[in-house]
């Protein structure tokens, strides 16, 4: 994500939520591992985060990131186990996105509303403008292709143009920025990831060594003096010949 040009975003949590306090501090804690990879600002007004916050199954599928912004930006979940309408249309409550991108967690472009409604909003848009008569209206028309990650509609946001789409409308929800270069920022992250790797690699290395050259010489643990087995803490000495003997 960042040598992509990630964006890092901190937003404020609610001060009354719909929901319990503890239930909702676990709901800020599964919003803030989204925010810590970063996020994606495209130029039409979507924010994508991490990849594995968006995959729908499969390996490092996770729950989704607009369940999650849905959650902590609304202060509720979606009910399920609604009741059909008399028409029997379903009304179990779904995160609708306004951009029709299932991969936004932009709080503008998200609501919680019922399944028919989000069905519907499916086909809207033939005449190029939001015709689907939902409140609110779509952001777009609906387009039935799937975006894929290295071919992003639009482009990405300048500087400017991020704001503007974070800001949203009168900031309802409001943001401070970590860092707008995050590879800058993480630079120094990065070297010490490096340098944990190559020490990590280095023990590594030396235990296999160790543990070759042991069992090439057929160390054997020495016993306490009663025939016993050491105790569990008690520090045992590991004879290599009878000349050499070894602490651990």
């Amino acid at each position: 994500m960042r040598k992509r040009g990630a964006v890092f975003v901190v937003y404020q949590k609610l001060s009354q939520p719909q929901m319990s306090a503890e239930h909702y501090r676990n709901v800020e804690l599964a919003w803030r591992n989204v925010e810590e990879k970063g996020f994606l600002v495209l130029a039409n007004g979507c924010v994508l985060p991490w990849d594995h916050y968006c995959k729908e199954s499969g390996k490092g599928a996770t729950k989704k990131a607009r369940n999650r912004a849905a959650e902590f930006f609304f202060g509720r979940q979606a009910r399920k186990g609604m009741k059909p309408t008399e028409l029997g249309w379903p009304t179990d409550e779904h995160v609708s996105h306004l951009c029709h991108d299932r991969r936004c967690c932009n709080p503008y472009h998200l609501v919680i509303e019922a399944h028919w409604r989000n069905q519907k909003r499916n086909y809207c848009g033939i005449n190029g403008t939001c015709d689907c008569g939902q409140q609110p209206p779509c952001v777009r028309p609906y387009t039935s292709l799937k975006p894929v990650d290295d071919v992003v509609p639009g482009g990405y946001a300048n500087q400017t143009q991020i704001e503007t789409i974070l800001n949203g409308t009168g900031r309802l929800y409001p943001w401070r920025w970590v860092h707008v270069d995050p590879q800058q920022a993480w630079r120094s992250e990065d070297l010490h990831g490096r340098n944990r790797k190559l020490r990590h690699d280095a023990e590594r290395k030396h235990r296999r060594e160790h543990d070759r050259i042991v069992q090439k010489s057929g160390v054997r643990g020495v016993t306490a003096d009663d025939g016993s087995a050491p105790a569990k803490k008690r520090k045992t000495a590991i004879v290599l010949d009878e000349n050499t003997v070894l602490s651990p």
